[in-house]
């Protein structure tokens, strides 16, 4: 539900007015599940076992269960994920906002914007890293989250010297809260003793032997069943701001920006574990399961199965800890107090400036030329996001430095052959220090976290075109391209294999693209209107264009997507909508008819290669065609 109010107090004073109330309540997309790295973590690269498995020599749950939800066994548009404890999302808004503005003087405006924010967020199942139906390794938000968001902003707009200069100059404020409360759950694991005494030894494990199905199973924790999370954050945003142009001639213009912000974050976070003692000594007490022992530096526990592999030893462990209360999590017991507790503030604060040139020709140039009317520019800027702290499993909170990036930009723009020609291209090389980036590490139990971190220096250097052309006074055509080149100078990661192993070693990541990224975009539209006795209709074509798109997040799966696109990525895809629109003599009444991706091309949205750890390629796709009619009448 919306209303808004336009209340014109006065002459020199006009207030708009908003109120917003949304309630969602939708299934979110399934997705389908592909292997991305058969060396990951949870496959080759720790040979852990799995419910279901039962060789130790040549695991396969894993694998099964993420292929048991693969477009190739299902078909299209199908999904087995299993009975997830929450795939819908339960989103409830509140929006308030209002906008005074007032004219003291012929020449000065005084504006005011104030807004107010409220979202409630229910539990769900943010992301499902094994990518099937079985419960190996997923996280969710447990409980509900909520946001909450103050804003005030107060602008002077004028001009001086007779128009000459105008200037935009304030401040805005903001402050906002947000509280999360969210999981990680994992299954237990089995392992070769022969393995886990590599893996203690700090070498990469070999494949277990045939000899190893006649040896004891070892059953129990190499990453906590259950890590809870209950995250708190408040921010308050300062900032201080000036625009100025200054028409130095009828063809020269000069802008000057400059804008102050400061921003304090402060997160609070408490780190709820499953209790491994009470754990080991439910299986202890099952008399299936012998004593269990620490290993890894006590960041992992494992007992001896009273049983033989082929008895699948993973599961009857896993059979101790049934869902009872129907949340679709394993019930293992907690440890009632936090096992960490974490609060850190940190103030940050940047000037970033601005500056542009441009340059209309003069008409003595354009007479005697189809243009109508030219323009170069040049602009300098920098940018600038605020640092914040981010839970790591039970490594507490981490800082994430502020990212900042400076921005070159040339580009020219005209008008031609009766201004029924717009064109405009510019060219662009940004520079970026400490990129905010999503990336995969483990904490120091081994758990794995996916977390925001830094690159160091990256860049983007592109070109962007937009065209604009009427031949006629019914027929419009645009079209816009544009193309990028995407480059790491200095971006390092962590080796999960190595961390596991208890040999930190960073790995080089500047070879890599960015993700959900293409470097070509392209887009063009045509439509014509027909005057008719009973009103305009306007048939339109859309047609829009992405290269290839990578969305991995750690360096395996870069490595898979270079490999096959894939395993990590979609490959170049088009999507074309059309529309029928109808609009009365009165120009009161609408009608159209529309088909939105009227190919049915399958392309992917909202996805994430992990390949060195879950080893899965999680796949979302985009809407499929899809028909409609939109109708809307005017009242006077």
């Amino acid at each position: 539900y919306m209303a808004q109010l336009r209340w014109e107090v006065s002459e020199n004073m006009l207030i708009d007015s908003l109120a917003y109330y949304g309630k969602m309540r939708e299934n979110l997309a399934a997705a389908n599940c592909r292997i991305s790295n058969d060396d990951g973590l949870f496959l080759r690269g720790l040979y852990l076992m799995w419910q279901g498995d039962t060789n130790p020599s040549n695991p396969t749950a894993y694998r099964e269960n993420c292929e048991s939800n693969s477009e190739e066994r299902l078909g299209d548009l199908k999904a087995n994920m299993g009975p997830a404890p929450k795939m819908d999302k339960e989103l409830d808004t509140i929006l308030m906002a209002s906008t005074l503005d007032w004219a003291l003087t012929d020449t000065l405006d005084f504006k005011m914007v104030a807004g107010a924010r409220a979202e409630k967020k229910g539990p769900v199942q943010t992301s499902d890293q094994d990518g099937g139906p079985g419960n190996f390794n997923e996280s969710h938000n447990t409980d509900d989250s909520d946001r909450r968001s103050y804003s005030l902003e107060f602008q002077l707009n004028g001009t001086l010297f007779d128009g000459a200069v105008t200037y935009t100059t304030g401040l805005f404020g903001m402050y906002e809260t947000n509280t999360e409360q969210f999981a990680l759950t994992n299954s237990l694991n089995g392992i070769d003793s022969v393995t886990l005494g590599q893996i203690a030894g700090g070498n990469a494990p070999t494949q277990p032997d045939a000899g190893a199905q006649g040896r004891t199973p070892l059953v129990g924790i190499l990453v906590d069943p259950i890590l809870i999370s209950e995250f708190e954050l408040e921010n308050e945003t300062l900032a201080a701001f000036f625009q100025g142009s200054w028409q130095a001639t009828e063809q020269l213009e000069v802008t000057v920006g400059i804008r102050w912000t400061e921003e304090t974050r402060t997160s609070e976070l408490e780190v709820f574990a499953a209790d491994r003692v009470a754990i080991g000594n439910i299986m202890l007490a099952s008399t299936r399961f012998g004593p269990s022992g620490a290993f890894l530096d006590n960041t992992a526990s494992f007992s001896p199965c009273n049983c033989t592999w082929l008895q699948d030893p993973v599961q009857q462990a896993m059979d101790l800890f049934p869902d009872a209360d129907g949340d679709g999590l394993n019930d293992f017991p907690m440890i009632a107090a936090p096992i960490r507790t974490d609060m850190r503030e940190e103030t940050f604060s940047k000037v970033t400036p601005m500056l542009s040139v441009s340059y209309q020709a003069p008409d003595s140039w354009l007479e005697e030329s189809f243009i109508d009317s030219a323009m170069v520019y040049g602009t300098w800027s920098s940018g600038f996001k605020s640092g914040f702290f981010e839970p790591k499993g039970v490594d507490g909170l981490q800082q994430v430095e502020p990212e900042e990036v400076e921005n070159r930009e040339i580009g020219f723009k005209f008008e031609a052959f009766q201004r029924s020609v717009r064109f405009n291209i510019a060219a662009y090389d940004m520079d970026f220090n400490d990129q905010q980036l999503i990336q995969v590490d483990t904490d120091s139990q081994n758990n794995l976290v996916v977390i925001f971190d830094n690159a160091g220096q990256s860049s983007i250097l592109g070109i962007e075109a937009e065209l604009q052309w009427m031949p006629s006074p019914g027929l419009m055509l645009n079209a816009s391209a544009s193309k990028n080149r995407y480059e790491f100078s200095e971006f390092e990661d962590n080796d999960l294999l190595q961390q596991v192993l208890g040999n930190p070693t960073r790995v080089d990541r500047t070879d890599e693209t960015f993700a959900v990224s293409p470097e070509v975009t392209a887009s063009f539209g045509i439509q014509y209107t027909f005057q008719t006795d009973l009103g305009a209709i306007t048939p339109r074509l859309d047609y829009s264009y992405k290269s290839e798109i990578y969305y991995g997040l750690d360096d395996g799966a870069y490595t898979a997507f270079k490999r096959d696109v894939n395993l990590a990525g979609q490959e170049a895809y088009s999507v074309v909508d059309l529309r029928l629109t109808w609009l009365n003599t009165d120009g009161d009444t609408t009608v159209a008819a529309y088909i939105k991706n009227a190919a049915d091309e399958r392309y992917q949205v909202g996805i994430a290669s992990v390949a060195d750890s879950t080893a899965t390629y999680f796949r979302t796709y985009g809407e499929p065609r899809i028909m409609g009619i939109e109708m809307r009448k005017e009242f006077y």
